[in-house]
């Protein structure tokens, strides 16, 4: 069952070639399933495989994604496997902990790696490869709507403006 998939996580296979650019390419995908019980469940030389894994990382994150973004807007800090954590006011990767205020770029670029860069005077980068970071879909919807709230006019969320206020609602009759 999708409430038992505890983390996914999806590893790029690469071919002992380069290309033309010097990047080399995943010719393959190797997805893992860690059930709540610590078991894991491994998929990989399965024809389609990477539409297969991308499937199952949207099921698992439509199920996951709600409770992690309540949690995290709780203020408690969502971990990514044992290098990467996230909260309201910090990343920590790799024991570097980061104010966000501190923090230039987040970049996923899911062939390789996970990438933050510092606001120092040198751009300092803490790289994650890639299979150490479960749940990147979770990952990725938490920053997304943490960057969009931040930019979110509070005047939005408020829960009624004058213009738009038709008074209350209730029955007339009663």
């Amino acid at each position: 069952f999708w409430n038992q998939v505890y983390e996914i996580y999806q590893t790029p296979l690469y071919t002992p070639f380069l290309r033309r650019d010097g990047n080399s390419t995943p010719n393959t995908w190797m997805y893992r399933l860690v059930r709540r019980d610590g078991r894991s469940l491994w998929f990989f030389h399965l024809e389609s495989l990477r539409t297969l894994g991308q499937r199952i990382q949207e099921l698992v994150t439509k199920r996951h994604l709600p409770l992690a973004l309540d949690a995290f807007y709780a203020g408690y800090a969502i971990r990514f496997g044992p290098h990467l954590s996230i909260s309201m006011d910090r990343i920590v990767i790799r024991r570097q902990s980061l104010a966000w205020h501190d923090v230039a770029e987040v970049m996923i670029d899911e062939n390789s790696e996970f990438i933050v860069t510092a606001v120092t005077g040198s751009k300092t980068q803490y790289r994650l490869p890639i299979r150490r970071v479960p749940n990147l879909l979770i990952l990725d919807g938490i920053l997304r709507a943490s960057q969009a709230s931040a930019r979110q006019d509070p005047l939005d969320v408020a829960p009624f403006r004058a213009d738009s206020f038709e008074g209350p609602a209730y029955d007339s009759a009663s």
